[in-house]
């Protein structure tokens, strides 16, 4: 009777202690501050459950942290860390922030190129027509974002700069194993350069995401004189519009609607072929119909060569936080 006496009490207190014990939730993780930073950086995170914290990672890689309250964290960007979330582990599981955090393990500014992917793509800044304050910087994939903008040319001028992400030869530049320059009468050719470029942008200042395409006379990758720059505008913010005039409007090219505009600067022609239908994000585009456009209206011979491809944003004014999340070019050696 008191060994099953005894037995009842001890299951009857286990029962109270697992009904009334508090269990333990994940952490959330609502904002970070900066939103951008290089390894070695402090980021102070902000969000709650922040009490007994076990890891802080940044895209998978673990942090170094000091946990400040129940809602704040002063964590150290890790070195080897790339885009991605930032999360937080405790007992009660891990919460992730929604926004990634963008790692700044490449930093450009005014004419700096740096090759990315064993030199397959290079980086640039390009600030061609201003001295104004602007840095750019990627994790080092295929990827960057405006770190900071002091750019405020008038719009009725040209943009400040092209800070991009290319394939080929951009003024003499060249990076590896692009497989150009291509004759112009290859590139037409459907399937041939194909490209993807994903970005995400802001609400303020005024720009445009576009490529910027080259083609020379002659298969030289010295410079990007005397040929023709086709530029192709995803998107835009502000009173910005290409170099020229508007030459043809709601022209189907490739299975995509564009409104055509044509110029001449010191640098040779422009054709522009801006989306009728505005987006962020393109992908598996042919350059094959939009050279063989160009062709057709005597913009360039079918004898020229294409040399580059590029991709970014054409800031007038502002344009912090505008980003390339990805940029790929694919021809007969790959992407």
């Amino acid at each position: 009777m008191r060994a099953s006496l005894v037995l009842s009490i001890l299951i009857g207190l286990s029962a109270v202690s697992c009904t009334s014990g508090t269990v333990a939730t994940a952490p959330m993780v609502s904002s970070f501050s900066p939103w951008h930073g290089m390894p070695g950086a402090f980021v102070k995170v902000t969000g709650s459950g922040f009490t007994g914290v076990t890891s802080v990672t940044f895209n998978g890689v673990r942090a170094s942290f000091t946990v400040k309250s129940n809602t704040e964290i002063n964590a150290k960007v890790p070195s080897h860390a790339t885009n991605g979330p930032v999360a937080v582990t405790t007992s009660g599981g891990t919460g992730k922030s929604s926004a990634a955090f963008p790692v700044d393990n490449v930093v450009e500014a005014g004419h700096d190129v740096s090759s990315l992917k064993s030199d397959t793509y290079h980086l640039q800044a390009d600030e061609w027509n201003s001295s104004a304050p602007l840095t750019i910087a990627s994790d080092g994939n295929l990827d960057f974002w405006i770190t900071n903008s002091g750019l405020s040319n008038s719009t009725s001028g040209g943009p400040g700069a092209y800070p991009s992400l290319y394939k080929g030869c951009h003024w003499g530049d060249c990076t590896a194993n692009s497989g150009l320059p291509m004759a112009v009468s290859a590139v037409t050719n459907p399937g041939t350069v194909t490209t993807s470029y994903r970005t995400s942008t802001v609400a303020g200042g005024a720009w445009d995401a576009s490529y910027d395409i080259w083609f020379n006379p002659n298969a030289t990758t010295a410079d990007n004189l005397g040929g023709l720059e086709m530029i192709i505008w995803l998107t835009s913010q502000g009173s910005v519009q290409p170099l020229g005039s508007e030459v043809a409007r709601s022209v189907t090219i490739g299975g995509r609607n564009y409104n055509v505009w044509y110029g001449v600067n010191g640098n040779g022609a422009t054709v522009s072929f801006v989306l009728g239908n505005p987006t962020t994000s393109v992908d598996n585009l042919d350059l094959g119909p939009l050279a063989a456009f160009a062709v057709d209206r005597g913009y360039m011979p079918s004898t020229w060569y294409l040399i580059d491809v590029e991709a970014g944003f054409e800031p007038w004014q502002g344009g912090e936080g505008l980003t390339v999340k990805s940029f790929v070019v694919c021809d007969a050696k790959g992407c």
